[in-house]
């Protein structure tokens, strides 16, 4: 994709806001199964027979009129034949600028024959894959349950790594949950990962019920203390290229809003259930995935596939009244909610650019750490 076409493609987005703007940022958990095990993970494995097909995502993208970001996760997304057809739904009726795509990259073939399927179905989207990976070398495989993982991801990621080289329009990243196993030893993992073909890495803040409940760090001093090892310069999109990835230049702000809520601190402007939302495998819309905000608000099965219009229901009226009242504000560390609510607000995401531009790091609030209630999830991010 050359540049222009991907102007293009952002362009048709500015067009698409009004007044009254549509979602503008679609989490869609296509399926639950995974080959893995993992501590921190709180998805349980359900039934594929129940999923939406690809006619559902196709009539359902019909009506995302102003769509900038899509996340495609699960379980493991790449377990799905029929992925590419699944995003390309989502994506093609409105050409989508961004996409990201998040695999465990324990199966290297199905991963870059997938990758390379979803590639050919958006040719005016970037594609972020977003590799997860957990700790250094056996420590992965520790916490994934699954011996040769970390060996399996690395093929994967050489792969990709081979395949962006013919394609501009691949980038590749690396996400890390924090978790009671390897807080203090992410440092380890940034040293390797400072020697890969990776285009940055995000550190996320673990919540929920995993399945491990060990797995629970103590407070919010780990994620933070992991943070300073694992991130140094808090935001990287694009190979440098900050104007070609706007969601990627916002995650230095995402930071400061997650070290907020991990401090016990109040979300501010959260746009959950109006311009973000959550699709999940078998057609529940919810408006996040802390469960303060109501849990589901309909279903494309049985409301119709216009994601706006559910959300505009009684049932996602009053999932935004909680969130404006604050009843899921205090601690609240929602990485793709908070991404949402800065790259999609003009302010928030000028202040982005403006502190990505001029550098410098979140400051804790105070020497004091409250800790954010440990809330079950509904959906991963």
């Amino acid at each position: 994709m050359s540049g222009l076409t991907h102007v293009r493609a952002v362009t048709r987005w500015l067009r698409a806001q009004g007044p009254r703007p549509p979602v503008g940022y679609l989490v869609a958990i296509v399926n639950t199964r995974c080959e893995q095990d993992c501590v921190q993970c709180f998805v349980r494995p359900e039934a594929d027979d129940d999923l939406l097909q690809p006619a559902d995502y196709t009539a359902t993208g019909r009506h995302l009129g102003g769509l900038l970001q899509l996340t495609i996760t699960g379980g493991e997304p790449t377990l799905r034949a029929d992925l590419s057809e699944v995003v390309a739904g989502l994506v093609q009726p409105r050409r989508v600028p961004y996409v990201s795509l998040h695999t465990n990259g324990f199966g290297p073939e199905r991963v870059e024959r997938q990758v390379r399927a979803v590639l050919a179905k958006i040719p005016d989207s970037l594609l972020s894959v977003r590799l997860s990976l957990d700790g250094p070398l056996t420590l992965h495989d520790e916490i994934r349950r699954r011996p040769g993982s970390w060996d399996r991801a690395m093929e994967s990621l050489a792969r990709l790594a081979s395949l962006r080289r013919r394609e501009p329009r691949l980038h590749l990243f690396v996400d890390t949950v924090v978790s009671a196993h390897n807080q203090g030893r992410l440092g380890e993992l940034a040293s390797i990962l400072d020697r890969m073909p990776v285009d940055g890495r995000e550190l996320l803040f673990l919540r929920g019920d995993p399945r491990d409940p060990g797995a629970l760090p103590d407070g919010a001093e780990p994620y933070l203390e992991s943070l300073d090892q694992f991130v140094p310069d808090l935001a990287s999109g694009g190979r440098g290229d900050v104007a070609f990835s706007l969601p990627e230049a916002a995650r230095g702000e995402v930071y400061r809003r997650v070290i907020a809520g991990a401090q016990g601190g109040a979300a501010r402007n959260c746009f959950a259930g109006s311009r973000f939302a959550i699709l999940g495998p078998t057609g529940d819309v919810l408006p996040c995935e802390m469960p303060a905000s109501g849990g589901a608000v309909g279903n494309v099965r049985r409301h119709g596939p216009n994601l706006g219009r559910i959300l505009a229901g009684r049932a996602g009226r009053a999932s935004r009244e909680r969130i404006r009242a604050g009843d899921c504000a205090k601690g609240c560390t929602y990485e793709c909610a908070a991404l949402a609510s800065v790259a999609l607000s003009g302010p928030d995401l000028g202040r982005a650019l403006w502190r990505r531009w001029v550098g410098g790091r979140p400051k804790r609030e105070s020497p004091e750490i409250v800790p954010a209630p440990n809330l079950p999830g509904a959906y991963p991010s």
